[in-house]
């Protein structure tokens, strides 16, 4: 899928579910979100709900442009398998990933990237409680970002970041790691720029 996404209200989705939704993965998907718009956070895949991603399948997934872009916005995510690569574009804002609650990998791989943020700050991956590894891989990189007192993270958690097991690395021009409550993985000392 390929062009403008579902747009209701301030959303755009090129996959937009307005309850919980599970994806499973079977052979080589993509999808990007062709649709600009400064009224809009456009969204590759956006899920008013929860995310559950599973399969042995790959997804390639982007965002929409202007005011903000996200690979995937949902409100938790849980992922237990495939191939998933969540791209912001570049925009006032760009996300890889941007998750309102809790992350949790339990296997497959995530490569979650944003580009410039041209008046706002850049995430690979943002999540507004805690972000938990227990399998997998994960990689999150993010661009410059513009403007006045804004920031480039890898991974921005407000809760903690938790590596149980799997493989993580994480880069972005101010952090590669941010936790809210200061909760890192082992090695990492709150600062770094790689991780």
């Amino acid at each position: 899928y390929s062009k403008d996404g579902w747009v209701e209200g301030s959303y755009s989705g090129g996959i937009y579910s307005s309850s919980d939704l599970t994806i499973e993965l079977i052979g080589n998907n993509f999808i990007d979100n062709t649709f600009s718009n400064i009224y809009c956070w456009n969204c590759g895949i956006y899920v008013k709900g929860n995310l559950a991603i599973k399969g042995s399948g790959s997804l390639t997934t982007k965002g929409g442009g202007e005011r903000e872009s996200y690979g995937i916005k949902a409100d938790s995510l849980i992922v237990n398998g495939g191939t998933i690569t969540a791209m912001g574009k570049t925009a006032q804002g760009s996300y890889g990933i941007d998750i309102s609650e809790d992350i949790k990998v339990n296997g497959g791989t995530i490569i979650a990237s944003a580009a410039t943020s041209t008046d706002g700050d850049a995430f690979g991956i943002a999540c507004r409680k805690s972000f938990t590894m227990n399998g997998g891989r994960v990689n999150a990189t993010a661009g410059n970002a513009n403007g006045a007192n804004r920031y480039s993270y890898g991974i921005w958690s407000i809760g903690s970041i938790i590596n149980n097991g799997g493989v993580l690395s994480a880069e972005g021009e101010s952090y590669a790691l941010y936790s809210g409550n200061n909760v890192y993985p082992e090695g990492y000392n709150g600062k770094d720029t790689t991780f």
